[in-house]
């Protein structure tokens, strides 16, 4: 997991985990079902994706991979996190986080 973090070499871990949280709630709600629906998506456990969901860890490799895949809010934090405003702009979904 460590090595994950290189890629964002300006940040702590408790801001991705934290940043990864927010985009999470803003796409799934703070429903009920969202743990569960997020499980289902990434094809990780609900344990991991509540630990995701509260921001006590966050998302690695292929998890992290499905979320972009199938969250806008995700795929906005990542590039934000990244230094990529640009492709932000470019897809219209600026994320305010």
């Amino acid at each position: 997991m460590e090595k994950y973090f290189l890629m964002f070499p300006s940040m702590s871990r408790a801001e991705h985990m934290r940043t990864v949280s927010i985009a999470l709630k803003r796409e799934f709600s703070d429903t009920h079902c969202a743990v569960k629906s997020i499980a289902q998506i990434t094809g990780a456990n609900e344990r991991s994706a509540k630990n995701w969901w509260t921001a006590k860890n966050g998302p690695s490799g292929e998890h992290l991979v499905a979320l972009i895949k199938n969250s806008e809010a995700v795929l906005g934090a990542i590039l934000l996190l990244a230094g990529r405003q640009e492709f932000i702009k470019v897809l219209g979904k600026l994320m305010p986080f």
